[in-house]
């Protein structure tokens, strides 16, 4: 009897049990590049166009066709978009998405990116494939797709330098060839190749007479080349990482293709016997500066070397209580050479009375070369009621062009009076000489 009953049961959850239905997706439209691929409700297929070195966006509208049971919706999980065309020899051009959720009634829409290939052969047909998938099954469409090359397209394809990495001693050589070839459709003529390190202020270029394209070359024009060496001599200062950039330049300047690269550059370290060649000191380790007026410290080089020494000063500590300046942000002193870098310093209105300390380390690249610790005194300012100022900016250098005006006074009286003795003591030589004189 309870073997009946168990049967029964069964079979009645079996019958109110509600019935899934296996979902499809609805792919209703497809376009590469904002060109429709295809459409729902439309037998024609069209054939689309994209250009191999670039991007091809593809978006793709769809919905849940059928993902509801019999009681209820159901959310469709686990559903993943692929794109992908078939024909290329050298590997798979494939986009697709992450995982996520549908609700039945709603369109969706995704953008999957194809990168073309550069080298993507032309003549052949390519199938571009559309899959929208779950756990439980997949719709697929296909569209047709037409490969085409640019007018004017010059591929970096390769570039050599030497030493073999990109890591090269400061003071020593860079070496560079670039491999070129030509996949537009034009023939191109007087290609202009460079290598840069703008930081550094390095450029160097080349020429490469002209490159065919593939279709109309024959056994005396070349559709690819590699240029003629590119030389950079990294400066003895150097120490780092920068930015090396390839540029190609062609197409009457009017195309230009680029690859970024990094340099590391090693720093030479600075030898006992070189530092003694260099003599760097300051005027004053400390000065007094009233509250909203400025102050000026001399930093002062004397290169007895042989090579020219570029210098920049790093000024910390006075961000508190001043504002800082330096002047020039950058010094080269030639061989048997001097020069200075003056650090100027405006106490703020409200900064806090009494010494305070900051440092001015001097640079030579990213070297620390020497380090000053300076000190300012900030006494308390004058009201700025009864003198007018001029924001604080070293307004301290009028008391000194008023006792320069005075001075050029004195001096201007003092030659007015040596010129009104010298004038009365040639008039008295002249009457002496004229009472002296015998008439016959």
């Amino acid at each position: 009897m309870n073997l009946k009953l168990g049967i029964v049961m069964f079979f009645l959850a079996f019958l109110v049990m509600p019935f899934v239905a296996a979902q499809t997706f609805d792919i209703s439209m497809v376009e590469v590049d904002g060109v429709v691929a295809g459409e729902r409700g439309t037998t024609e297929e069209n054939t689309v166009s994209v250009e191999r070195g670039e991007t091809a966006a593809v978006e793709i509208w769809f919905s849940v066709s059928n993902a509801t049971t019999v009681s209820n919706a159901t959310t469709v999980d686990d559903v993943r978009v692929k794109s992908w065309i078939d024909g290329y020899e050298h590997g798979e051009i494939e986009d697709r998405t992450e995982i996520f959720s549908m609700e039945p009634g709603v369109s969706y829409r995704k953008v999957l990116r194809l990168d073309i290939p550069e080298d993507i052969e032309l003549d052949q047909e390519y199938t571009l494939n559309i899959e929208i998938a779950d756990s439980d099954g997949e719709e697929r469409n296909r569209y047709n797709l037409l490969i085409n090359e640019k007018r004017h397209y010059l591929n970096i394809r390769d570039v050599i330098f030497s030493p073999g990495s990109l890591e090269v001693e400061a003071g020593k050589m860079l070496f560079a060839s670039v491999r070129l070839e030509n996949l537009g459709s034009r023939k191109e003529e007087d290609i202009k190749v460079t290598m840069k390190v703008p930081e550094l202020g390095l450029s160097t270029s080349t020429y490469i007479d002209e490159l065919t394209n593939e279709e109309d070359a024959d056994s005396d024009e070349e559709t690819s080349a590699s240029s003629d060496e590119l030389v950079l001599r990294i400066p003895e200062n150097a120490d780092g990482t920068y930015d090396l950039t390839i540029e190609v330049e062609y197409n009457r300047g009017n195309t230009v293709e680029k690859k970024e690269y990094s340099l590391t550059v090693q720093g030479r370290a600075i030898a006992p016997e070189e530092k003694a060649e260099l003599t760097i000191s300051v005027d004053k380790t400390s000065q007094s500066v009233k509250q909203g007026e400025g102050i000026v410290y001399q930093i002062s080089f004397s290169n007895l070397g042989k090579e020219s020494r570029v210098f920049t000063l790093d000024v910390s500590g006075e961000e508190a209580w001043a504002r800082s300046r330096v002047e020039p942000q950058l010094l080269t002193v030639r061989a048997d050479g001097t020069g200075d870098i003056f650090v100027f310093l405006s106490a703020e209105e409200d900064a806090a009375l009494g010494s305070h300390l900051f440092t001015v380390a001097v640079m030579s690249g990213s070297q620390l070369i020497e380090e000053f610790n300076l000190r300012a005194d900030v006494t308390k300012g004058e009201d700025s009621s009864a003198v007018p100022t001029t924001g604080g900016d070293f307004s301290g250098f009028r008391k000194g062009l008023e006792v320069g005006f005075i001075v050029l006074l004195i001096i201007l009286v003092i030659l007015g009076i040596i010129l009104a003795i010298r004038k009365m003591g040639r008039e008295e030589s002249e009457e002496g000489s004229e009472g002296g004189k015998t008439y016959y």
